[in-house]
């Protein structure tokens, strides 16, 4: 027996979701072992120090390459009153903008926050302050609460607390973090960083001794990648490049323009309509390009690192971290999907493949019209015909010459309908069930639900002649594997029996009745 798996269900070319397995199917054969079958609130807990509400906002599990929260304190929360729910939780990588060491933010029904460690310690924060950041030496950066302006939020009188509740003695009093679109913070594995505004306009860096990074404020400081700034000491100035924790300077004079990559945390410079891919730990030139130079996104939270599409959107060709080709040819774009090794490539013409990065070659043998994941199939669509495969082990189930007409979901169980040839008229239709992967019936003519009931359901083995059903269960189970219905079936919930008429209506007397075991009883 085939076997098969569930997924989401999706519709179109690159209507794909983040949460989708890679939609993956070949033509050989393979065999593949059965799978098993198958917000936060709390109560006020007394502070040992004084907390803020946070900026930084909660984050949950499954986005690597986070650490996760250790079971035993998850257990210690909800044994301290913290309603879990079904979220588990992560502490954000370094790379990541809202990562906080060792820290991570709760929060109530009525708004309210809590800062937890990872000993299970929580602290009410007020809410008339904003918690910036924890940093790697326990302290916790502190501001009044922000006031909403046109440009940017205010947040006045920053203060950073020790791990001890007190205070650290750096007057920081002509400095205020603003709430805006871009990130003006960053925790690296070591330090914390934190861009500062004064009202007359100038900027600094804080880290977690209170200290100010520059001796002077500057004109503009933003952060290109993780670790690394861009700033002007005055206007005009040309823009100057600085590795944080070591300060060194890195040239960039060399290039029209320079601007960060988020996802592989490279450099991008231009110079004379070039395009060049810089590491900046290095500033060693990885690749050139006549072409411009992007990420391949999408979805956003699992995108690759290390591969680069060449080109504008709609004439694109992918490449890898040393500019070498990939893929040949020219596509309209490219995606990228959970398992680590595939792409979904779109044509100039608007259809869709799949590209597998260890096989080196596409998935499909075309591309294909739509694709959608229906429970255990990839179902592509061709112009002439339908492909389905199992999504689990890449199996392909039904190609051109199966000549499949429609997949459709009844209950717990999917229905393939093919379409019929002179030997096979009238029987034209595959179940699979979707929990335990296995194919129940092959070239059967009808599956449908019995009156009276959404529990059970009837397949028709038989076209001509005697009308022979099998009897099944919402999960496809058999229940009768054989009866004889003279018109028509119904099922009697009070008595739980099968009621069988000779007449097709549900007001027909009873002619003959079966119980739950197939066995003839009497129906009075």
């Amino acid at each position: 027996m085939k076997k098969i798996t569930k997924t989401k269900s999706i519709t179109g070319a690159f209507l794909l979701t983040a949460l989708l397995a890679t939609p993956v199917c070949y033509s050989q054969k393979k065999t593949a072992a059965k799978p098993p079958k198958k917000t936060v609130t709390t109560e006020k807990v007394a502070s040992t120090a004084p907390v803020l509400q946070s900026s930084v906002p909660f984050k949950l599990l499954d986005l690597a390459p986070s650490r996760p929260v250790p079971e035993e304190l998850i257990k210690k929360l909800k044994e301290m009153g913290v309603n879990i729910s079904s979220n588990t939780f992560k502490i954000p990588a370094a790379a990541e903008k809202n990562f906080m060491y060792d820290y991570f933010l709760l929060y109530g029904e009525k708004q309210e926050s809590y800062l937890s460690n990872l000993n299970g310690t929580i602290e009410k924060i007020p809410a008339d302050t904003r918690l910036i950041t924890a940093t790697k030496n326990n302290s916790k950066i502190f501001t009044d609460k922000c006031i909403n302006q046109v440009e940017m939020s205010k947040c006045s009188n920053i203060r950073i607390i020790g791990p001890d509740g007190k205070k650290l003695n750096a007057d920081l009093s002509r400095y205020y973090f603003a709430l805006n679109m871009k990130q003006n913070l960053y925790n690296s594995e070591d330090h914390t960083y934190v861009i500062v505004y004064t009202e007359s306009g100038g900027q600094n860096i804080i880290t977690e001794s209170g200290s100010t990074f520059f001796p002077s404020d500057l004109f503009s400081i933003s952060f290109i990648v993780p670790g690394f700034i861009i700033y002007e000491e005055k206007q005009g100035d040309p823009q100057q490049l600085m590795q944080l924790n070591s300060r060194k300077k890195i040239d960039i004079s060399k290039y029209d323009y320079v601007k960060g990559l988020e996802i592989n945390r490279y450099l991008i410079g231009k110079k004379n309509d070039k395009y060049f891919l810089i590491d900046p730990t290095t500033d060693k030139v990885l690749f050139e390009s006549d072409k411009r130079i992007q990420e391949v996104y999408y979805p956003s939270d699992v995108n690759p690192e290390n591969y680069f599409a060449l080109g504008n959107s709609g004439s694109q060709e992918l490449v890898d971290i040393n500019g070498k080709k990939v893929i040949e040819g020219q596509y309209a774009r490219f995606g990228f999907y959970v398992s680590g090794n595939t792409f979904s490539v779109e044509n100039l013409q608007g259809k869709g493949n799949y590209y597998d990065l260890a096989k080196k070659a596409f998935v499909y043998g075309d591309f294909y019209n739509s694709l959608s994941t229906e429970g255990p199939f990839n179902v592509a669509k061709y112009n002439g015909y339908i492909q389905i495969c199992d999504n689990a082990t890449e199996e392909l189930l039904y190609g051109a010459s199966k000549n499949v007409k429609e997949l459709r979901f009844t209950a717990n169980m999917y229905s393939i309908e093919k379409h019929g040839t002179a030997e096979s008229a009238g029987k034209n239709l595959d179940i699979y069930d979707r929990e335990s992967r296995t194919l129940l019936f092959e070239n059967v003519s009808s599956l449908g639900y019995i009156s009276g009931t959404e529990s059970y359901y009837k397949v028709s083995k038989e076209t001509n002649g005697e009308n022979k059903y099998t009897i099944v269960n919402r999960k496809g189970k058999v229940v009768i594997p054989e009866i004889i219905v003279p018109d028509y079936i119904r099922y009697n919930s009070d008595k739980k029996v099968f009621e069988l008429t000779k007449k097709n209506t549900a007001k027909a007397a009873a002619t003959d009745c079966y119980d739950l075991t197939g066995t003839k009883i009497n129906c009075q």
